[in-house]
């Protein structure tokens, strides 16, 4: 059996996702779809009580600790993947104001 090269070097990496007060411990070939797996997971688990951040944490887990593995990515991008682009748009809109702007928001 003949196999393609490139499938095979989409080995299954490790990464601990991030946001508010959750995190979830995914493996996954990138660190995107680890992004999106966390988030519907934890749209899952909290439901309509999930709290987001504005960004999203992703620190892939290696055996070596010599790298900084870890990345942020706007929640709102991952939002628009999965489909919420209403509440993509939000989240885009409230990381774009200026600090003080956010904290008159609670």
């Amino acid at each position: 059996m003949i196999y393609n090269s490139n499938i095979m070097k989409n080995e299954i990496r490790y990464f601990k996702v991030s946001s508010a007060d959750w995190d979830f411990l995914i493996d996954s070939p990138s660190r995107k779809d680890a992004a999106l797996s966390a988030l519907l997971m934890a749209f899952c688990k909290y439901g309509k009580d999930i709290l987001l951040s504005t960004t999203i944490m992703i620190k892939e887990i290696k055996k070596s600790t010599k790298d900084n593995n870890t990345s942020f990515v706007g929640t709102h991008e991952v939002l628009r993947e999965i489909g919420l682009k209403d509440l993509s748009n939000t989240f885009m809109k409230i990381s774009q104001l200026p600090r003080n702007d956010i904290k008159s928001i609670r």
